[in-house]
């Protein structure tokens, strides 16, 4: 199933769209194969099964560095305000940038193996240092804890190499962290980071955005059941239309410029759709680039799109 956007950018709009056609046949095998098979999607509609499988995921704790990243880069582990924090670096060459990356997981999970993927590119293919923080997740935390280790984060690594050489990127609800982060530090007039990137953001909690039915026969993985009950958790006591819990709801002026990906076949490409559009209509620095028949989270799969996507990634950033 195709589904193709009519939005386009307004000429005199700082905010532009491109659209990246045709699929790879490992991308078209692990959308219409492996990812069905896998049963993800069936999971995220069972709220008790999924917890059953988030308890054993949860015991296992993070995944571990793939042995490529092992051999070709550096890693290091601090502990900061209380939660493990892994610093990324190419072994050869000297670091030009450095590049916090928040991953996704709904806001419940431990991050996954493939995840490390997405790590080694922004590594490797941008000269940088990675920082990897394992932030509380819900259902024992909501939101607050996380962003409270995210500024402690934040001013340590501004205090050691300027806000002008931070870059912010997250996936899915990795990327919504990363969002919200920056609306904070925005609001309190703290120094942002240079540019952030998104990659298949979750940016709007509330789940009742009526275009997303299109796009749930396309998408092989997610489901509305689990992440109605992921946003509930994470939000705790605070309104889910609250731009701290949903990003996309608030104020994006004056923000880093901002690289967005996202995939026609993702029950979430209506977020970055509607933060293009917020974006077109108040004239931001914003590039969103959709990948037809694309997944959700397609920047931590192992094909010839998503290298493509670390390239477009690389040039954004220099």
């Amino acid at each position: 199933m195709t589904i193709h956007s009519d939005i386009r950018p307004a000429p005199a709009a700082k905010a532009t769209l491109q659209v990246w056609r045709g699929e790879s046949l490992l991308s078209r095998l692990i959308r219409q194969v492996i990812l069905p098979l896998m049963g993800s999607k069936r999971v995220l509609r069972d709220i008790e099964r999924h917890a059953r499988q988030l308890r054993r995921q949860r015991l296992k704790g993070e995944a571990k560095p793939t042995r490529r990243v092992v051999r070709d880069c550096n890693i290091t582990a601090r502990e900061i305000a209380g939660s493990n924090v892994l610093f990324v670096e190419p072994k050869d060459g000297a670091v030009t940038r450095t590049i916090i990356y928040i991953h996704g997981g709904a806001y419940v999970a431990n991050m996954m193996i493939h995840q490390w993927n997405l790590v080694e590119g922004l590594a490797m293919q941008n000269r940088a240092r990675v920082v990897v923080p394992h932030y509380p997740l819900a259902p024992e935390n909501d939101w607050q804890p996380a962003f409270a280790m995210m500024r402690t984060l934040y001013e340590s690594l501004v205090a050691e190499v300027g806000a002008e050489n931070i870059v912010l990127t997250g996936d899915s609800a990795g990327a919504g962290l990363a969002l919200s982060f920056a609306q904070l530090l925005r609001d309190e007039g703290q120094p942002l980071p240079a540019k952030m990137v998104l990659y298949s953001p979750w940016l709007d909690l509330r789940e009742d955005n009526p275009e997303q039915d299109a796009y749930d026969a396309a998408d092989p993985m997610l489901a509305r059941p689990v992440l109605v009950w992921s946003a509930k958790r994470w939000a705790g006591d605070t309104a889910l239309n609250d731009p701290r819990i949903s990003p996309v709801l608030g104020d994006i002026r004056d923000l880093p410029p901002m690289l967005v990906f996202s995939g026609t076949a993702d029950l979430l490409h209506p977020d970055s759709l509607a933060l293009f559009a917020k974006a077109q209509a108040d004239g931001c620095d914003l590039k969103l680039i959709i990948g037809e028949r694309m997944t959700h989270a397609w920047s931590v799969l192992e094909t010839s799109e998503a290298r493509r996507l670390h390239r477009e990634t690389a040039a954004f950033l220099r």
